[in-house]
This record gives structure tokens, sequence and C-alpha cells, in this order.
């Protein structure tokens, strides 16, 4: 199942098109979930501890997971067995390095708090100083710096199954799952 979804990006709509929606829900003003679907290192502690859980609230966990190890370049909750990983993710306990910036740093705190009730909202993330205000070191930015020029695609003519790769060159990516 695809879905596409369409942005506006300030310069007009753009297209993104969404893979794999078959674990999505779609939810109302009650948001209570009891499927348990998902990659074991973006799991929220509440999913592993109660019958139902905050779909919402678990996304912003998983946005956290997500956003750290964007930063920090690993997970935040880490082990090859799936058991000792998942009572790492319900202790709850990690550790921001210190040359994230503190901004970076409150936000991910903000997200991963073991206590549901207490993680920041999607209303709160977009209104977070990460993600509004300049870094302190540099000048505001150009206020159309945001937009996502358009690309030129090549013709599909031009990509070829006969391209061969370097082989120090890996041709996929690495799985989640694979803790």
């Amino acid at each position: 199942m695809k879905g596409v979804l369409g942005i506006d990006l300030g310069g007009g709509t753009q297209e993104l098109e969404l893979e794999s929606l078959e674990d999505s829900v779609l939810v109302g003003d009650e948001d209570y979930l009891e499927d348990k679907h998902g990659c074991p290192a973006y799991v929220a502690p509440e999913i592993l501890t109660s019958a139902t859980y905050s779909g919402r609230a678990a996304d912003m966990w998983g946005l956290g997971v997500m956003l750290y190890t964007m930063l920090v370049g690993r997970y935040p909750f880490h082990d090859s067995d799936t058991s000792s990983l998942f009572a790492k993710i319900r202790c709850g306990e990690f550790k921001v390095p210190e040359w994230v910036s503190s901004r970076a740093r409150h936000l991910i705190t903000a997200l991963l708090r073991r206590d549901p009730a207490r993680r920041l909202p999607a209303e709160d993330v977009l209104c977070h100083p990460w993600l509004t205000r300049p870094p302190r070191d540099h000048p505001a930015r150009d206020p159309t710096d945001h937009t996502v020029p358009s690309i030129p695609t090549p013709p599909p003519t031009s990509l070829t199954s006969t391209h061969k790769f370097p082989p120090n060159v890996a041709t996929h990516g690495p799985s989640l799952f694979g803790l």
C-alpha cells in the first residue's frame, strides 16, 4: 500500500510518496491503540508495559529516537538481544553526548520521557527553539532558505541494471532489525 502526501513548502506543493503504510493507523480524538508493530529500536516503553497506549505519544517517542540517531549516529537504546533492548527502553536511561547542542539535547530529552503524559506533543515540537531559532553562532537565516528547489530527475534510461558498484560500496541499507 502506498500513499501520496501533498506538502506546501512555500514555493508550491511538493508531493511526498510514502511506502509501506500497512502498519499505519488513522486516529480521531481517542488515539488509544492495542496493536504492537514496528522496529524494536523505536518502541516506546508504554507499548512494552501496557495493553493500550497513545499512538500519538508513542510516535513522539519514535521521533525522539530518530532525532537522537540522526544527531549522534547510534541508537539511544541498543542491544543485540531484543529482550535486553526492551529492558533498556523500559528503564529509559540514555545519555546525550556533550557535543550535542543544548537545544537539541532539550528536545531529545523532552521526546524520550518514559511517562507518555509528560512527553512533548507534536504541536510543541514544531514550536521548539531547536527548530524555530537560528543557531547561536550563526546569523539569522534568509527566510527563503527553507524551500526545497525542484531538482530535475534523469530520464529512466540513464539508470541501467548493468552498473557495477566498486567492491567497497554497499548496495543496500542497514537493517534496523539487525540490532
